[in-house]
């Protein structure tokens, strides 16, 4: 990966974090990892990180990645709560 692309993906790491603070902030105390919050904060992440890696990487490539990525994320919600814990 060069250089620009860790740029742009630490960019998206911490745009996420930001949504989700946000998310967060204004979710009520009952408001959970699978709450509608979260879950929208979530699916705008993987759609902007999914719009710019169409952008910059060759198909069969982004095919992979996020075929990889969709596994690896699958439980995300469980795995998360174990870290706040």
């Amino acid at each position: 990966m060069n250089v620009a692309s860790q740029e742009r993906v630490g960019a998206f790491v911490d745009s996420f974090d930001g949504h989700v603070a946000l998310a967060v902030g204004r979710a009520d105390t009952t408001a959970t990892l699978w709450g509608e919050p979260i879950q929208k904060v979530y699916a705008l992440w993987i759609e902007k990180m999914a719009g710019v890696a169409r952008e910059v990487l060759a198909p069969e490539i982004f095919d992979i990645l996020f075929n990889r990525l969709g596994s690896a994320l699958e439980g995300w919600e469980e795995q998360a709560e174990g870290q706040l814990r």
